[in-house]
């Protein structure tokens, strides 16, 4: 049997995406955004190994705890979210 030489042989693994939802922990109602993302995770394929991660503001920069961050780093996510209540934003500035 001839061989390319050019081609490189691959194999082809099908894994569900590795998603990760930040939300803020000072938000007032927290507890029940968490078990929307919960239940959102429930009904995707793969969605038990994805990760709710929080964070708090610092000034206008985002802080995540050191062990959060170690986290982040070995998980490799493909899809990064962030969880937003709109209910405990104030719009009133944009009219």
């Amino acid at each position: 049997m001839h061989q390319n030489k050019d081609l490189i042989p691959t194999e082809l693994i099908l894994r569900p995406l590795k998603v990760v939802t930040f939300i803020d922990k000072n938000i007032p109602d927290w507890k029940n955004a968490v078990l929307k993302i919960i239940e959102l995770y429930s009904e995707i394929w793969g969605g038990i190994y994805n990760l709710i991660v929080p964070y708090s503001y610092n000034g206008n920069k985002m802080h995540i705890d050191d062990i959060f961050l170690e986290i982040l780093k070995k998980y490799d996510a493909d899809i990064y979210l962030f969880y937003e209540d709109f209910k405990w934003k104030n719009f009133d500035y944009w009219f």
